[in-house]
């Protein structure tokens, strides 16, 4: 049983003024009280989640932003920070634990602008939130394979460097056509193509074929350059769309953590004291309170009344809140 609907019954108790709340239900007062959630500019709207229009700058650093037809949406700063300490499944619990409550007593929580309108943009954009993580997944496996062929190819460019050296010396032509290969890979390409270039002398061409570095040798040469060249911005465009796609994951993981918290700040007023007592956001994503400099929690191991034990600050702090791109 919920407070509100205690209340309903036992009129004369509690400290919530279930006349006024009643009252509320009734005459639809939720509708025009605080913010209008179904009239913000986009679909599935949230409290957390503000539209930017066209043109439009936003209050910080604009890279963080969700596209969509209208615009682009963006989260308070601090929403997005402590975005950035939570998982999604985190968020995704955290989620489900405030829609289960909500789901008990949906008219006393609609008083307060969280209707079921409000419950369906939680569960749309939680859905919208795994997808961008799937995208995010996708990038991140296509990236990490591109740097791996990349860095074997590199190493093949190492490799023909080396055997165009050696038969260089065996054609006489000492360090004159190449020399120690660069360190670097920027260099690196930049002699290989240069000696590649020159490599298109046919007379060159026969004095290396006869000590070693024949045509199939600098086919294999040119096909190597032909496929670095080109990869180094698609790894650059790649790296872009992958912080892109964490900006995003941030400003959805913070709006709904922010939605999650007003949901928290009405449980009070809506549930029954032991219900409404677990739902704070630091609960519901696993984390603990740091106890005051120099405190130790009772209950930790060799703490003594009066005098708390050195070094315990932070030893109740828990990782849950770990990671988060």
């Amino acid at each position: 049983m919920t407070r509100a609907s205690s209340q309903r019954t036992r009129p004369g108790e509690g400290s919530c003024a279930p006349g006024r709340l009643h009252a509320r239900l009734q005459s639809g007062q939720h509708a025009a009280d605080g913010l209008d959630v179904l009239n913000k500019g986009y679909d599935h709207p949230l409290y957390s989640l503000d539209l930017l229009g066209p043109g439009e700058a936003p209050p910080e650093d604009g890279r963080y932003a969700v596209p969509v037809p209208q615009g682009r949406l963006v989260v308070r700063g601090a929403l997005r920070r402590r975005a950035l300490t939570v998982r999604t499944e985190a968020c995704e619990r955290a989620v489900a634990i405030v829609l289960g409550h909500h789901a008990t007593a949906p008219e006393a929580f609609a008083a307060y602008g969280l209707d079921q309108a409000w419950a369906g943009s939680m569960r749309h954009w939680l859905q919208r939130l795994w997808q961008e993580e799937a995208t995010r997944q996708r990038l991140h496996l296509e990236l990490h394979q591109l740097r791996r062929q990349r860095q074997a190819a590199l190493q093949q460019a190492y490799d023909l460097w080396q055997r165009l050296r050696l038969s260089a010396e065996l054609a006489g032509l000492g360090s004159q056509l190449v020399g120690r290969a660069p360190a670097a890979e920027l260099p690196l390409l930049e002699a290989l193509r240069g000696v590649h270039r020159r490599l298109q002398d046919p007379g060159l061409q026969g004095l290396l074929a006869d000590h070693g570095f024949g045509p199939p040798w600098l086919a294999q040469l040119g096909r190597v350059l032909a496929w670095l060249e080109p990869t180094r911005q698609t790894l650059r465009e790649l790296e872009a769309r992958l912080r892109c796609q964490g900006d995003v994951i941030q400003v959805l993981r913070g709006a709904l953590l922010g939605d999650v918290a007003r949901l928290c700040r009405v449980a009070p007023l809506v549930l029954l004291p032991e219900q409404a007592q677990a739902l704070t956001v630091r609960g519901l994503l696993g984390l603990q309170r740091r106890p005051a400099s120099g405190a130790v929690a009772p209950d930790a191991p060799g703490a003594t009344r009066g005098r708390p034990s050195r070094g315990s600050e932070g030893s109740n702090r828990c990782p849950a809140a770990s990671g988060g791109q």
